[in-house]
């Protein structure tokens, strides 16, 4: 049977998510779940999308392009802000996002659904904040310093709390990193 496979991730500036679809072709011994007989091929797809929820459980939807899906894990598409429904200047927001892959063959419908963490929006202040330091013009405090290192560490316990699924340690360490970033104390500009 068809197992959907893909990654999905959001890109520097916050706004656009590049998607790769990783089922592969079908093996016998090394990917059962791939495209090719016994399995559906990719020509035979058709109604292929993404849908989403975002943090604040509002949902959007990607239709995906003609050409897809690809057995050539090396090809991405590149989603923006707004084929999901946000507004073009709108970063995504961090938090937990639900992606649901779905794609008909003949009457059968086959999804996917993945939770994926984006954090972008803290990690960008927090290396903004380390940036700062080495700023010849900004005489931080040692205080100033010592915040920075903590969200660093709170940065990296974020990632591996994203990549591990640990909704509610992601989401603490969040309220922390956002607390952080909106009370940064050494204003360096």
């Amino acid at each position: 049977m068809l197992d959907l496979r893909f990654k999905l991730c959001q890109d520097k500036s916050c706004k656009e998510l590049v998607f790769v679809e990783t089922t592969g072709v079908y093996d016998s011994l090394l990917n059962l779940g791939g495209w090719g007989s016994p399995n559906p091929t990719t020509a035979s797809a058709s109604n292929i999308t993404l849908s989403v929820t975002f943090p604040d459980a509002t949902t959007g939807s990607f239709t995906f392009p003609a050409g897809w899906p690809t057995t050539d894990n090396s090809k991405y598409i590149i989603i923006k802000n707004t084929d999901l429904g946000l507004v073009a200047d709108d970063s995504f927001d961090d938090g937990q996002y639900t992606f649901t892959y779905s794609i008909t063959s003949g009457t059968i419908v086959y999804t996917k659904a993945q939770d994926i963490y984006f954090f972008c929006q803290v990690r960008c202040c927090v290396n903004k904040m380390v940036a700062r330091i080495g700023d010849s013009n900004c005489q931080c405090e040692k205080d100033y310093v010592d915040n920075v290192l903590w969200a660093s560490a709170l940065l990296h316990s974020l990632e591996y709390a994203a990549i591990c699924n640990k909704k509610n340690q992601f989401d603490n360490i969040m309220e922390y990193l956002t607390a952080i970033c909106d009370t940064e104390p050494c204003d360096c500009d």
